[in-house]
């Protein structure tokens, strides 16, 4: 061993070298991933350069070193570089966890383009779908079949096709699938396998809105959404999945009998194959279950799995642990839970034009339902044309300053000016500032704004944005 390699080795924690030793193992040490090494002003642990992926053993916790972490990831997000942060009793305890997200991660972003602040022009995160897919979406999320049984189909990748689904046939899961967090990509790499093997399609059924959400409206209450259906379809096309069956949650789907909606399944998506959860209950009066798929399954001539729970640190990774974290304002759990950062996409559509009046111009982006977030935070928005992220202050409310009514999300780009109207752009969040409150003036309005400004800019000092 050479003295720089004991040095290295002497400088890395016992976590760090668990951790390299299995990355080792995988054949990924080495070949693949650089340890201790400097980006910028910055060592990290682990760092592939070729997917631009930095992996981090976190044991600290105190405010310090959380001030650090928070300007050293924003320096590295701006130079395009994901960011995958374990605690160490993780890395420790639930090693096969940890390189499992790392190889899904490398899977799906095997050797991306290089990145810089301006002027590649490549796809953002929300430009994966194609136009024809967007409408279709579109289509869905404003139907005003509100009490008609109905289903849109919306490919998602080049080798499905109507023709292609009635000869070979499909794998199918069924779910809410809100947040599209580990637990629903674990189910997902077990579809795709049993497709696979099988020379099927693989296609994920959705309900539009969450049944929670409809049962919510019943009794006059309304239910957070955390995933919209662009966003769920966009990650489910980004794990490889062929197509997505939306089908509209309604009062004609909630009376149909288990048997008839199972009926209807195997007859419309021609289905081999159905894994499901291990809580999954459907039909009317949610008399269907596992036992009568398996019944079902035997009559019609197609194979009933189910899925095992997906633990994390011995507790089950759910939609509400993922909602509880973001409530709490705790972005990086909720970014372990759903293996990325926390995001939503939109179209900016047109507001008032009040930010441009106070000097504050803003993107808008319309919520059709409510959203898990409220009040003021600090975002990374992905642009059309541009490989980087622009850093922002963004709002979710209703402006009760300037008596307004509907949910917006509204974002304040930091140093950047342009024409963004009718694009789709992703916003993710970083950490919460306050809460969205009420003015007595516009004038107070507005020095509120640039204070929230100064305090989006004050986290990421460090940033070369």
């Amino acid at each position: 061993m050479s003295e720089n390699a004991r040095q290295l080795r002497k400088n890395m924690t016992d976590t760090e070298q668990c951790l390299w030793r299995h990355l080792r193992k995988k054949q990924l040490g080495d070949a693949l991933f650089r340890r201790q090494f400097e980006v910028g002003a910055y060592i990290v642990d682990f760092v592939c350069l070729s997917a631009r992926l930095i992996v981090e053993c976190d044991g600290g916790q105190h405010q310090e070193q959380q001030a650090y972490d928070q300007r050293r990831d924003a320096y590295l997000r701006a130079q395009g570089f994901t960011i995958l942060r374990f605690w160490n009793h993780e890395v420790l305890q639930e090693t096969s966890v940890v390189l499992e997200r790392i190889l899904s991660y490398l899977t799906l972003h095997p050797n991306p383009p290089p990145q810089g602040r301006r002027g590649l022009e490549e796809p953002c995160h929300s430009q994966i779908l194609q136009e024809r897919e967007k409408g279709i979406l579109d289509k869905i999320e404003n139907s005003s079949n509100k009490n008609k049984l109905t289903a849109h189909c919306v490919v998602l990748s080049k080798v499905f096709s109507p023709e292609t689904l009635s000869t070979v046939g499909a794998a199918v899961t069924i779910g809410a699938f809100d947040g599209v967090h580990l637990g629903h990509q674990h189910l997902i790499s077990q579809l795709k396998a049993q497709a696979k093997a099988s020379g099927l399609l693989s296609i994920v059924v959705v309900f539009e809105p969450h049944p929670k959400e409809f049962f919510a409206a019943m009794q006059g209450q309304s239910l957070s959404r955390m995933t919209y259906l662009r966003d769920k379809a966009t990650f489910l096309k980004s794990l490889g999945v062929d197509a997505l069956w939306v089908l509209r949650f309604n009062r004609s789907l909630l009376e149909c009998p288990a048997s008839d909606f199972i009926h209807t399944l195997h007859a419309q998506l021609s289905m081999k194959s159905l894994l499901i959860g291990d809580d999954f209950r459907f039909g009317k009066d949610r008399l269907g279950d596992f036992a009568l798929l398996k019944t079902l399954g035997r009559n019609l001539g197609f194979s009933v799995f189910a899925s095992q729970t997906y633990r994390m640190l011995g507790a089950r990774v759910s939609s509400s642990r993922v909602r509880d974290a973001l409530l709490r304002g705790d972005f990086q759990q909720a970014a372990r839970l759903q293996g990325r950062e926390f995001s939503v996409q939109g179209h900016v559509v047109y507001g008032d034009q009040l930010g441009q009046t106070l000097g504050f111009p803003t993107i808008n982006l319309a919520l059709k339902s409510r959203f898990v977030l409220h009040g003021i935070y600090a975002v990374w928005v992905s642009l059309p044309g541009y490989s980087g992220r622009v850093l922002g202050a963004a709002s979710i409310g209703t402006r009760p300053a300037v008596q307004g009514k509907d949910l917006r999300l509204e974002v304040h780009l930091l140093d950047f000016s342009g024409n963004l109207y009718g694009q789709i752009v992703t916003v993710t969040f970083l950490q919460k500032i306050r809460e969205e409150q009420n003015f007595p003036s516009l004038e107070a309005l507005t020095a509120q704004i640039q204070r929230d400004c100064e305090a989006v800019r004050a986290l990421y000092k460090a940033c070369p944005i």
